[in-house]
């Protein structure tokens, strides 16, 4: 876990609440999600439901290799949405029980402890925003929350390797953290200038994933090699 995650407990609660919250507004699932371009409703919860498969099989088998994971028949549209509640409980269950060591495969080398949790919490929580836009319905992220993506996403998932030239810099400035401004810098080999993010905790969330969550974010510098970063495959 790192200083700005929320934390083990946070994030086990986080992960059945957000399952919870999907489940609530996926009252149509033939409904187009807008922010993930050919997408239904009934698609978004099919990729919930694998990804909490997917880690559950990982903890609970203690893979090495993820393409040992072996997926079930994609259900109908109503049992996806028994599925997506079971899935969120039985790895959170798993998860208490094995506790926060990583003993298995992740996307990183030494992955820190209590990161599968952390990945599946902020994973559901922006995929809860994709079910929020696609009822119509208002979008929010708790600023501890946010905060936590925001890490995660200039962690593993965006930054570059050491030793970038300074044209290659990304500054990320959140200004509504608990004890005033939040401040990161990566080096992320895709800019051609050096670039500042900056913006509430929410908004930055959805700059950085590419949600219109509602907040000011100015973006300064290299914008275009910004959205390639964002877009750059795992």
């Amino acid at each position: 876990m790192t200083a700005l995650s929320a934390g083990w407990d946070a994030d086990l609660h986080t992960i059945r609440r957000e399952a919870g919250r999907i489940v609530q507004v996926a009252d149509d699932p033939n409904i187009e999600v807008p922010t993930c371009p050919g997408w239904t409703v009934i698609d978004l919860l099919w990729h919930v439901v694998q990804v909490e498969q997917f880690w559950h099989q990982i903890v609970s088998r203690r893979l090495d290799d993820r393409d040992r994971v072996v997926f079930p028949e994609r259900r109908s549209d109503y049992a996806l949405l028994h599925w997506t509640m079971i899935g969120a409980r039985d790895l959170v269950e798993l998860l208490t029980e094995r506790g926060p060591v990583v003993d298995h495969w992740t996307w990183i080398d030494s992955a820190p402890d209590g990161w599968v949790a952390r990945r599946v919490a902020n994973e559901l929580t922006v995929h809860r925003t994709d079910a929020q836009f696609a009822a119509g319905k208002a979008v929010t992220i708790e600023t501890t929350r946010a905060i936590d993506i925001v890490d995660e996403r200039l962690g593993w998932m965006l930054s570059g390797p050491d030793g970038s030239p300074p044209a290659g810099r990304l500054a990320v400035e959140v200004t509504n953290g608990p004890e005033g401004m939040v401040a990161w810098e990566r080096a992320v080999p895709e800019l051609t200038a050096p670039t500042r993010v900056t913006g509430e905790a929410e908004a930055v969330v959805g700059r950085l994933y590419g949600r219109p969550i509602v907040g000011a974010v100015e973006v300064e510098g290299d914008e275009e090699g910004l959205h390639q970063a964002l877009d750059r495959p795992r």
